[in-house]
């Protein structure tokens, strides 16, 4: 036997180089699960840094209008016009925000008024109704 299949017929170095190689795939998989964490909070960082929370505002009227066509009115009413009353947003954590918004809405033949609370998360970009009230007293859950 030559020196090359001697050792192919190790089973001690066959042993050490599966044990060698599995060792590489688990600190492989570590390394790119750590890079990918902190390319997203980087990436994540510069998001929130240059977020301007009044931009959400418009984003929230519209939501607001599918809102109220979808669950408070009637089926054979029209949201006449949407009117932004009142607006007011505090960050409540870092890349996070809520909004108060006072709204007037027409119906076919009345004006209503209605108020909501929004979360805003910069992070993800997502847009959250957490409650809602006719007289700004009386929250309901969406």
């Amino acid at each position: 036997m030559n020196e090359e299949e001697q050792i192919n017929n190790n089973p001690l170095e066959t042993e050490r180089d599966s044990e060698v190689k599995a060792v590489i795939r688990k600190y492989s998989i570590i390394a790119v699960i750590v890079l990918s964490v902190f390319l997203m909070v980087f990436s994540t960082r510069d998001r929130v840094e240059v977020f301007n929370p009044e931009s959400v505002i418009s984003t929230i009227e519209e939501t607001l209008l599918l809102f109220i066509n979808q669950r408070l009115v009637k089926v054979n009413e029209d949201v006449g016009f949407l009117e932004i009353v009142s607006s007011d947003y505090e960050e409540v954590e870092w890349g996070e925000y809520t909004y108060e918004i006072q709204t007037r809405f027409a119906l076919s033949e009345s004006v209503e008024n209605l108020y909501t609370l929004w979360k805003y998360r910069v992070r993800d970009d997502t847009l959250d109704l957490l409650g809602y009230s006719s007289d700004g007293e009386n929250w309901l859950e969406p």
